[in-house]
């Protein structure tokens, strides 16, 4: 359990490693800055991610059904892109995401490395 946990956090701190050194509007001062937005992540997709995912899959379930999951995978990427942002906004100047695009693909980055983990 630990192990996984660990594997984890190191797995988004590599994520937001390299998204800050392949994205131009994507900054994270240092490697230590990314461990703590790694760390921020996860305590804010505890508090605020799980609940809206909860939430949204009863509010959900119908379209989510007749699209054979795409509202889902939507809808997952969406609350990536809310739980990213509120880490972005902790963090404050260790971590700065700028514009919608940049958030858009570090939150299917996101996503698909956590449902891979």
């Amino acid at each position: 359990m630990i192990v996984h946990l660990l594997v984890k956090w190191a797995a988004v701190s590599g994520l937001f490693l390299v998204a800050a050194v392949g994205v131009p509007a994507i900054k994270v001062n240092r490697w230590t800055a990314a461990v703590a937005a790694a760390a921020v992540y996860g305590v804010i997709n505890v508090l605020l991610g799980w609940p809206l995912r909860f939430i949204g899959k009863f509010i959900l379930f119908l379209p989510n059904l007749l699209t054979f999951g795409l509202t889902g995978l939507i809808a997952s990427v969406i609350i990536n892109m809310i739980v990213l942002k509120a880490t972005d906004i902790q963090m404050g100047p260790a971590m700065d995401i700028k514009g919608v695009r940049p958030l858009l693909g570090l939150a299917i980055a996101t996503s698909i490395l956590t449902g891979i983990l």
